[in-house]
């Protein structure tokens, strides 16, 4: 598989189908090869947003609490991020980057991705702003 994080969005969806199609050509069981059993393979399949920071907590052996994210959350089956695209001057451009960058500096954003970096200081932006008004 490709990561095609810079390519559109993913389809969880049609990812399972297309592994389940897989699975019927073959003579062995893709968890016989994949670093996972059939067990979790299920929970994967059903769940629609898996906590990474939990799951990395629990292989550290740690029990403390991870902190979660406080801002309400619609569920969406098999999306967790939207691409959004704005246009603005050329002048105004070199501002929104500016800004952007500071405040994932500040914020001390770190997703590992670009733009998810700057899609989580803009929502800091848009709730700051929420705020004060």
């Amino acid at each position: 598989l490709v990561d095609n994080e810079r390519y559109g969005e993913d389809d969880q969806i049609a990812l399972q189908r297309f592994i389940e199609e897989i699975q019927s050509e073959l003579d062995y069981q893709l968890s016989e090869i994949a670093p996972y059993d059939d067990e979790i393979s299920m929970v994967l399949a059903k769940e629609a947003a898996i906590d990474l920071e939990a799951l990395e907590a629990l292989s550290r052996g740690s029990d403390e609490p991870v902190d979660t994210d406080k801002r309400e959350k619609t569920e969406r089956v098999g999306a967790e991020h939207q691409t959004m695209r704005f246009k603005v001057t050329f002048d105004a451009s070199d501002r929104v980057a500016e800004t952007i960058k500071n405040i994932i500096k500040e914020q001390a954003i770190n997703t590992g991705n670009e733009m998810e970096n700057a899609g989580e200081a803009l929502v800091w932006l848009v709730d700051y702003y929420k705020e004060r008004m």
